[in-house]
């Protein structure tokens, strides 16, 4: 990445550069250590509005944040930051430069961050209503999810494309399987040629599932990554980048259309009790 902006007449501040060079190093390690990628996956299920780099300078930095903000906003709430806490160092987007080639891209600063437990706050971890995330999961699917007569599991199946899901499971398990299926649905929408079967999308998949699960406070049961470096084999780091985005596209994706059917099913229910009143 320094390379990039030494040919392009820019070169970022030393804390810049440290910070993206951490981001390399990640990168390097994702296709050689099995445990590298679900790291990377829980801070940006946790976190899905950062960018990939930040998800991986939280995740290196700070694993287990759950809620950040700059001092001067801890401050605003009357938050004291405790004595020799260390801050989280991550990028925020600080003007434009212009390539030799005439293009006009964007220059990063370094921006620092507390996490809610280095604070004089008290942290109360959310706990998230499964029963309601599964029923908003199952209000404005990608695709139509089908309940039928089996016990356990769903699958995606691409002609339709249709969703199918069996009975008996608990919520972790149901919202677990769902959200598998359904990864596939919203990764199918913007990759061409997209194939369940083939090792590098099932991988964008289970990763975009192993993310939402994330986000809702589920260890999803089976969930290995050991064939990460066999289907990453030979990536270099951009590449593996581009993987990442992809991975974080369909979570977002995915993500943002249970949340907003969840904001739908509240409103829809607390306008139910005030009319039953």
């Amino acid at each position: 990445m320094a390379e990039s902006y030494e040919r392009n007449n820019y070169q970022p501040d030393a804390r810049c550069q440290a910070l993206y060079e951490t981001t390399q190093q990640f990168l390097d390690r994702i296709p050689m250590e099995p445990e590298t990628l679900p790291r990377y996956l829980q801070m940006q299920g946790r976190f899905p509005q950062l960018s990939v780099n930040n998800a991986i300078l939280m995740a290196v930095q700070y694993p287990t944040a759950t809620r950040y903000r700059t001092l001067a906003d801890w401050q605003t709430d009357g938050v004291t930051v405790q004595s020799g806490q260390q801050p989280i160092s991550i990028l925020i987007p600080d003007g434009t430069y212009k390539r030799v080639n005439g293009s006009t891209t964007t220059k990063f600063a370094v921006q620092q961050v507390y996490d809610i437990t280095q604070t004089d706050a008290v942290s109360k971890p959310e706990q998230a209503d499964l029963r309601q995330t599964l029923h908003a999961m199952l209000m404005r699917p990608v695709c139509p999810v089908e309940v039928i007569q089996r016990s356990g599991g769903a699958v995606f199946v691409p002609d339709g494309p249709k969703v199918q899901i069996g009975r008996g499971m608990s919520m972790e398990a149901a919202i677990a399987t769902l959200s598998l299926a359904l990864a596939h649905g919203e990764l199918s929408k913007f990759q061409r040629d997209y194939v369940p079967t083939e090792p590098l999308h099932a991988l964008y998949a289970r990763s975009v599932s192993y993310g939402f699960c994330a986000h809702y406070g589920i260890q999803p049961e089976n969930y290995s990554f050991q064939d990460v470096g066999m289907i990453l084999r030979g990536c270099n780091n951009r590449e593996l980048k581009k993987h990442l985005e992809t991975i974080r596209t369909g979570l977002g994706t995915l993500l943002d259309r249970t949340e907003k059917a969840r904001i739908d099913l509240i409103a829809r229910t607390s306008r139910q009790e005030q009319e039953a009143r």
